[in-house]
């Protein structure tokens, strides 16, 4: 997203269309020390806002607001 090209905020994709996409978005989520904040999150249409030095969930914003 252009907006946030000079930022701090990095876009992560956790899809779970099938098994070789979820042990992909696994292995880049647990590579960013943010895997042990989503993993209990199967909900489509959600971006959850993750703080990257505690690797804690900070907020949650669903596509549909």
């Amino acid at each position: 997203m252009p907006v946030f090209n000079q930022s701090n905020v990095q876009f992560v994709i956790n899809d779970l269309t099938n098994e070789a996409t979820k042990e992909k978005s696994k292995m880049m989520l647990k590579e960013m020390k943010v895997y042990d904040a989503v993993k209990k999150t199967s909900a489509t249409g959600l971006i959850l806002l993750v703080d990257e030095a505690s690797g804690k969930m900070t907020g949650k914003i669903s596509v549909a607001e």
